[in-house]
């Protein structure tokens, strides 16, 4: 994920319910799923959220 950043690429990030934001990368292009516990993010949201 910071290679990724590093490089510039965009970033979908999936991270625990009430995690931490300090280690995300600091870029524009990142897509963070958050809203809901790990378990319950489905593939379709992971493919909407990067073709958004």
């Amino acid at each position: 994920m910071h290679l990724g950043a590093v490089a510039g690429i965009g970033i979908v990030l999936l991270s625990e319910l009430g995690s931490p934001t300090f280690f995300r990368p600091l870029i524009d292009n990142l897509r963070v799923l958050d809203d809901r516990p790990l378990a319950q993010i489905t593939v379709d949201q992971v493919v909407k959220s990067v073709s958004n």
